[in-house]
């Protein structure tokens, strides 16, 4: 029988804690939409904004270090709320910075406000859910929709000639406005962090005593790296790849982007429901198959029609909340460090922007556009791998915890 939900009542601070999120979505997107009026702002070039969103995965990776910690020993909700905090110091510093390097230390706070919430609002909604994969790609599910939302505010205020800052404000007083209702709402006990002895709990403990953080900790973590190189070299390269490789218009070969991103925002929708019959564990070894096999086909295929289809595929397989089904598996099976769990796998995730990227563009400048899939699959098949010994281990752990008459 399905174990009666205990915090039900504490389901209005999840809906809060995923507000934070909502406007996360729009902080990692905004300085991409709003180019134009940012180089008329800084008086440089479109490259020279864009360059400015790099300063965003600085940001997170010097956050991601001790903020899983803190969270795990201060609570959620100073975390989130410094996240917040970090956030509205980002907004209101874009609009007054006065040229792009100053916008590129405001946009690492960005990155820094991503790291705090990241800590914070995902383990404190699975504390709240008590439902890792669901809370996870709830997240997904968010940014998702403030990411489509936030283009459609931006052309409206440019087709009724109104000040591109507004969205900004917006964004603002939201945050202000939600962390002053989080100061008073209540939250989810957190697992015990210390011993029996009352000793500190160090490092990562496991569900069971057959738990093995150097073998399925060490693969998730690595799993986070693959998984982001899978959908990011995608997102980077495949409409260069459209044109250049297959020789489509740029209109045509938006229709990947297009598709890519229907793919995604739909299989987070399908997710949220499946995940009541399927384990985020099962999704981790499956969707990346999927991708990797459709990539691998769209480089051997250079074939328009399944670019397009392909797009939509790796879309939904890769960028579909995958790397937030991995971050649930690894709190599950160390769920008395779920913030450290969040932090490690997201580390990796935001190694694998820059990196594996950059791999794949060299290789991309050697041999032409379409071998940059070809890197993005072979990250996808060690993933793979990976995910088979997870898999296998998460097998065991469930065998050992039902023998203590437990389960995961």
């Amino acid at each position: 029988m399905k174990q009666e939900k205990r915090y039900k009542h504490l389901y209005p601070t999840a809906f809060m804690l995923y507000v934070t999120f909502f406007v996360h979505g729009f902080g990692a997107a905004i300085i991409g939409q709003n180019v134009t009026s940012l180089q008329q702002q800084w008086g440089t070039t479109a490259a020279g904004v864009v360059a400015v969103t790099s300063a965003l995965g600085i940001g997170r990776l010097i956050t991601y270090p001790f903020s899983g910690a803190l969270s795990d020993r201060f609570g959620r909700r100073p975390i989130t709320l410094i996240g917040s905090f970090v956030y509205v110091l980002f907004f209101a510093g874009i609009l007054v910075s006065p040229n792009a390097q100053v916008g590129y230390f405001v946009a690492m706070l960005c990155g820094v406000a991503n790291g705090f919430l990241d800590s914070g609002v995902i383990p404190g909604a699975m504390e709240i859910l008590e439902d890792s994969g669901l809370a996870s790609i709830l997240t997904k599910l968010v940014i998702s929709i403030a990411q489509y939302i936030l283009p459609m505010m931006i052309a409206y205020l440019l087709a009724n000639d109104m000040w591109y800052g507004w969205t900004f404000v917006f964004c603002i007083i939201i945050l202000i406005v939600n962390a002053l209702l989080l100061t008073r709402a209540k939250f989810a006990p957190q697992p015990k962090v210390e011993t029996e002895n009352g000793e500190k709990i160090k490092g990562f403990v496991g569900v069971s005593k057959a738990s093995k953080f150097a073998v399925e900790g060490i693969a998730l973590i690595v799993i986070g790296y693959t998984c982001t190189a899978t959908f990011q070299i995608f997102l980077a390269v495949n409409k260069s790849y459209g044109m250049d490789v297959l020789g489509m218009t740029e209109g045509a070969a938006g229709q990947i982007q297009s598709m890519y991103s229907l793919g995604s925002i739909l299989m987070v929708v399908a997710t949220t429901f499946l995940l009541k019959w399927i384990k985020p564990v099962k999704f981790i070894l499956i969707c990346p198959i999927i991708a990797g096999a459709t990539e691998f086909l769209m480089f051997i295929s250079r074939n328009a029609t399944l670019a397009v289809a392909g797009g939509f595929i790796v879309g939904a397989t890769a960028a579909g909340g995958v790397l937030q089904l991995v971050t649930a598996t690894m709190t599950d099976l160390f769920p008395a460090s779920k913030a450290k769990c969040v932090s490690a796998v997201m580390i990796a995730g935001a190694l694998s922007q820059f990196s594996a990227t950059v791999m794949a563009s060299k290789l991309a400048a050697m041999f032409g556009m379409e071998y940059s899939l070809l890197v993005a699959v072979g990250f996808t098949v060690l993933g793979i791998v990976l995910a088979v010994v997870v898999n296998i281990r998460y097998s065991i752990i469930e065998k050992s915890l039902a023998a203590e008459g437990k389960s995961l």
